[in-house]
């Protein structure tokens, strides 16, 4: 979650679907959580620190989830 609203905007164009930023970086969030890649947990380990509290649950969810399924 490196990009601000601003600069995914100037890379991407704006947002094409009617979802405030904040939820659509939670939703990515969640999407990493069940991705079955324990991989993604160091970039989850960052989110902890994000502004949006809904987004830092999220990353402690998605956390939690891929944790469980390590062999």
């Amino acid at each position: 979650m490196k990009l601000s609203a601003r600069e995914y905007e100037d890379l991407n164009g704006p947002l094409r679907i009617d979802i405030p930023y904040s939820i659509f970086r939670r939703n990515v969030v969640a999407a990493l959580g069940q991705s079955e890649q324990p991989g993604a947990i160091p970039l989850l380990q960052i989110v902890l620190k994000d502004s949006d509290p809904h987004v830092r649950k999220m990353a402690e969810i998605s956390i939690s989830e891929l944790q469980d399924r390590k062999p």
